[in-house]
Parts: structure tokens; sequence; C-alpha cells
């Protein structure tokens, strides 16, 4: 295979860049539901939104 180490990086990366996004939406939710003054169930519906997209994607 020609390009073995660029699939890595690429791959690598993207593991990368999935792990962040879903540690900034953690970090987020508390700032988000005390903005909004969303409930817990509400702030949950967020989290699961994240989690539907990525796994569509």
């Amino acid at each position: 295979m020609q390009y073995k180490y660029t699939v890595l990086t690429n791959t690598t990366i993207g593991a990368f860049m999935s792990q962040l996004d879903g540690n900034i939406v953690l970090i987020a939710l508390p700032t988000i539901t005390r903005k909004l003054n969303a409930s817990a169930f509400e702030a949950l519906w967020v989290l699961m939104g994240y989690i539907l997209m990525t796994a569509v994607l």
C-alpha cells in the first residue's frame, strides 16, 4: 500500500477530532443549560442530538 502513512494519519486525526468534539459538547452542556434555563431533560436532548448526528455521519 503506497499511502499507508497518509491513511493512518487521516484516520488518527478523524478519531481525535471526534473525541474532541464530544468533550466540547460535554464541557459546554452546563453553560447551555444555565443560559437557556433548560431542565436536565432538555439538556439531555442536546447531548442525544449530538450523539445521533455523530452516529448518522
